[in-house]
């Protein structure tokens, strides 16, 4: 009988899910934990309440995971969990997780998690196999993406459970396999571009048409706002068994070095791009968020939708720098933009309880 890798962990005396570190683990975008027994629904354990729906229909059908006993699921190439399209997903800082396992790579630019699609070319932002038939991160700017260096296939697909991390904190992209990085740091963009994809978002499949569905089982998904530093990598996975505390943490190898590569033809960085001092605030605390807009003279507004009654509103100095003042009453999705510019790249802003 196929048990899950939580089942396995608690089994021999170890924590399943790691007790959040300090810093990047204290907030949550989200978490699958696919412990449900049975039905259509995976549920969400983060503050968004962002439960995807097992299969393409509401009711059984062909695309459905299988469920494993222990909690996990098991994708065969044409399986997807959907995902709500929430700007929840829309994070500029990152870390994204799964606990992953499969006996034989799943094969080239497989995905795990994505977010958004723009045709076949690229998401917002991916965990998948990449060129090598490994994993990676990877995140798209709006005219090119950027991987991270990506494991090599028998450092993850070995029949055994293994917990993958992948961070991005607009400055470098890493990948840690059990606790270990892969390669080294890879420069990355600034941004994470969102106007150019669209809003969908999957587990186990691209979030797009094209045919890219991972092979193999799943037992946790979960995505932080903030990058997880590399000790904060080799905690969670001394804590869940997947890195034995005896066992010396050093580097692996990458199958391939991080890499940059083009978008599809046509697309560009937006006219202008509204960058954050920070990711996230804390609902009810009044805080100060620097919004810049590269040199340009513009009205920023925070708003909780295009059309809702702006939370802070600022002018530009001469710089393209402007100094909001944000107090937001509920926990969600804030989005800053430059008022009257629709392209302008919007930033957004995560409200956390804490």
């Amino acid at each position: 009988m196929a048990i899950g890798w939580k089942a396995v962990a608690t089994a021999c005396g170890l924590l399943a899910i790691a007790a959040p570190a300090a810093g990047a683990a204290d907030a949550l975008v989200a978490e699958w934990g696919f412990d449900e027994p049975s039905g259509q629904v995976a549920l969400d354990d983060g503050p968004f309440g962002l439960a995807g729906t097992l299969g393409a229909l509401a009711t059984p059908d062909p695309a459905d995971p299988v469920r494993l006993a222990g909690g996990a699921l098991r994708f065969d190439g044409d399986s997807i969990v959907r995902l709500p399209a929430s700007p929840a997903l829309a994070v500029q800082h990152m870390t994204v997780e799964a606990v992953v396992r499969a006996s034989a790579s799943p094969g080239s630019y497989r995905y795990v998690i994505s977010r958004g699609a723009q045709r076949c070319y690229s998401g917002a932002w991916g965990l998948y196999t990449g060129a090598a038939g490994g994993i990676a991160l990877y995140v798209f700017d709006g005219s090119q993406y950027t991987v991270s260096p990506i494991a090599r296939a028998s450092d993850v697909w070995d029949g055994a459970w293994h917990r993958v991390t992948g961070t991005y904190d607009g400055k470098v992209l890493r990948l840690f396999v059990d606790g270990r990085q892969v390669g080294d740091d890879f420069p990355a963009p600034a941004r994470i571009d969102y106007a150019n994809t669209t809003d969908g978002a999957a587990i186990g499949h691209y979030a797009g048409n094209c045919d890219l569905g991972y092979r193999g089982d799943l037992d946790l998904v979960r995505i932080t706002p903030e990058a997880k530093t590399p000790g904060q990598a080799i905690d969670d996975s001394h804590s869940d068994g997947t890195l034995p505390p005896d066992q010396p943490v050093t580097a692996l190898p990458a199958a391939a070095d991080g890499t940059t590569l083009p978008g599809p033809p046509g697309s560009a960085k937006p006219a202008c791009a509204v960058t954050l001092s920070r990711s996230r605030i804390v609902v009810h605390r009044r805080t100060v968020v620097r919004a810049h807009v590269g040199g340009r003279r513009a009205t920023v507004t925070a708003r909780r939708s295009s059309h809702g009654k702006a939370l802070a509103r600022a002018r530009t100095s001469a710089s393209g720098s402007a100094r909001l003042v944000i107090k937001a009453p509920r926990t969600g999705t804030i989005t800053v933009g430059v008022a009257g510019r629709t392209a302008c790249g919007a930033a957004r802003l995560l409200v956390v309880a804490r």
